[in-house]
């Protein structure tokens, strides 16, 4: 991809193959798609897992707007240094969840690569188990 080229990343697809599971990212450029390595992505400076996933779970926006609204009347109704400790409150909140979920990052890569380890021992034990 040559800079300044229209490219537009459409972000994370799985695909399915008979035997792995693969994570790809594809890009758009015009028609045509290009296949970009998540190594290639990691090294470029491209890849960034907490600020690209966005929940799927239908409630995750009502919780969001209710949590916004209640911030908002919040904000109305309390002075303002009751309202900064809220505020405060908040923040180390978000900050102690993030560790958390970089935890959580952490233990599910590397269960996953210990998977994928695990199934290419399988696969070299028994070759003909992994035979569409």
């Amino acid at each position: 991809m040559t800079e300044g080229s229209e490219a537009f990343c459409f972000g994370v697809f799985l695909i399915y193959e008979v035997r792995w599971q693969h994570l790809a990212f594809f890009t758009f450029i015009g028609e045509e798609v290009v296949h970009v390595s998540i190594l290639e992505k990691l090294y470029e400076g491209k890849l960034y897992p907490a600020e690209q996933v966005k929940p799927s779970d239908p409630d995750y926006r009502k919780v969001t707007d209710e949590y916004c609204d209640l911030m908002d009347a919040a904000s109305g109704e309390m002075p303002a240094e009751e309202f900064a400790k809220i505020e405060k409150i908040t923040d180390l909140q978000v900050q102690s969840h993030s560790y958390e979920v970089v935890a959580h990052f952490k233990f599910g890569l590397m269960l996953g690569i210990q998977f994928s380890k695990e199934l290419e021992e399988l696969q070299e034990m028994y070759p003909d188990l992994m035979e569409p």
